[in-house]
């Protein structure tokens, strides 16, 4: 049986090839056809057929496999008589479950790079400010001024820390950011108002030439609340809710002494009016007349 016959070469058990135009072997151009296609030509199918190809080995195209081929193809072999209709289900049946699990696999990916850059980003953040640390801490040496050596100490001892658990943090699948968006929240307000405490002990001619570190800016004790001035503020919010509450408790007892001295107070006796009618009635007068 031949398929589009190969060219055939003169002396030659062999033929030239349609695509990439080499002469090889016949045996080159043979190829087995399945079952299922042998029927699909008509064939009964008993047994592979072998045909020959106008293309070499090399040359003929792989055939797909079924679950590479699309619905409408697998539709079509189904209705040509080519493939059984249960084999299509199931190779349909894989598929589906194939899309959900990549569907779940590009989820989890998605979720675990947006747990890891929001990690790196603190990170990142972390060693700008550490670098900066540094090169005060150069300089600082450069004097011998114990005071600035003391604030960059303590203050690249600090960013240091902070960097190991962020980075701990971020060898770990299950630990997600959360509330935790700055890496400023990983220091309390007492370490703040300490590394505070050193960076005033420096002269203020000196601290006019420094950065002050993103921990101790104003914006940010602000924020956190490790001001004096921010103190002031909530002292004065509580005195005065207290003194709201207060006022609102005196209010509601004076309502409920104004209730109960309602009730206690006893019903009103109708007047005596016998002496008027008594001199209404010798003037002539009768008081009952209408």
């Amino acid at each position: 049986m031949q398929d589009c016959v190969t060219k055939p070469v003169d002396g030659l058990d062999g033929g030239l090839c349609s695509k990439c135009g080499a002469i090889k072997p016949l045996a080159e151009f043979k190829r087995k056809l399945s079952l299922l296609q042998s029927r699909a030509m008509g064939y009964a199918g008993n047994y592979p057929l072998e045909v020959v190809s106008k293309y070499c080995k090399a040359c003929q195209p792989a055939s797909k496999p079924l679950r590479a081929l699309p619905k409408r193809q697998l539709a079509e072999m189904v209705s040509q008589g080519v493939l059984p209709q249960l084999v299509m289900d199931n190779v349909l049946s894989v598929r589906g479950r194939d899309a959900k699990s990549k569907q779940r696999e590009a989820a989890l990916m998605r979720h675990e790079q947006d747990r890891r850059a929001a990690w790196s980003g603190m990170i990142k953040e972390v060693n700008a400010e550490l670098k900066v640390v540094i090169q005060q801490a150069k300089f600082a040496g450069y004097a011998n001024d114990k005071f600035r050596l003391a604030y960059t100490d303590l203050y690249k001892s600090m960013l240091v820390s902070a960097r190991e658990q962020l980075k701990f943090k971020l060898t770990m699948t299950d630990d997600k950011p959360g509330l935790l968006q700055d890496w400023r929240q990983l220091f309390s307000v007492e370490e703040i108002r300490g590394l505070l405490a050193v960076w005033r002990d420096i002269p203020s001619r000196t601290k006019a030439k420094m950065r002050i570190g993103h921990l101790i800016n104003a914006e940010w004790r602000a924020h956190c609340g490790a001001t004096n001035m921010t103190e002031a503020v909530l002292a004065g919010r509580q005195a005065q809710r207290m003194r709201m509450e207060h006022m609102e408790k005196l209010r509601l007892a004076a309502k409920e002494r104004a209730e109960r001295a309602e009730a206690e107070r006893p019903p009103e006796e109708p007047a005596d009016t016998s002496a008027v009618d008594d001199l209404l009635s010798e003037l002539g007068i009768n008081p009952n007349k209408e």
